[in-house]
């Protein structure tokens, strides 16, 4: 990253010539995330952990963009990324982020298994209301049971 910042002369093989204005696009794209991630974090409050872990005396949190969205921080980190790709057209960029964004995908399933363990049939129930990234445009209760 350092040295996509001060752009040596012989970096310049990884950038991809397209026009400008997808840059500018970019720009849009990961602005809008921001104003969303703090939307997000209004509604943890103090239940937000880098680590996938509980903390003492964990709620089920189902009020603003987790009455739609089970995983709202990861939709609004994975467009904040997907902007920054776009501002960058760098290459190496767009391969180290692209490889944050499936990292970080990957947790999901871990993360609504430790809910599940806690929350048990309340977060299996919210599962089958809420989209996992982006909501559901109807109810699915089909009586099968919940998939993660």
């Amino acid at each position: 990253m350092i040295l996509y910042l001060l752009s040596p002369p012989w970096w310049m093989w990884t950038s991809i010539p397209v026009d400008e204005w997808i840059q500018w696009l970019g720009i849009i794209i990961a602005l809008v995330p921001i104003f969303f991630l703090i939307w997000v974090h209004q509604h943890l409050d103090k239940q937000w952990s880098i680590a996938l872990e509980l903390v003492e005396d964990h709620k089920l949190i189902i009020t603003g963009p987790y009455k739609y969205v089970r995983h709202p921080m990861y939709l609004g980190s994975f467009i904040y990324t997907i902007g920054l790709m776009m501002i960058s057209l760098d290459v190496l960029v767009i391969l180290f982020f692209s490889f944050s964004i499936w990292v970080n995908y990957r947790r999901i399933p871990r993360e609504e298994q430790m809910l599940i363990d806690e929350f048990g049939d309340e977060y299996i129930k919210y599962i089958k209301r809420s989209g996992k990234l982006l909501p559901r445009f109807h109810r699915i209760d089909d009586g099968s049971p919940a998939k993660i």
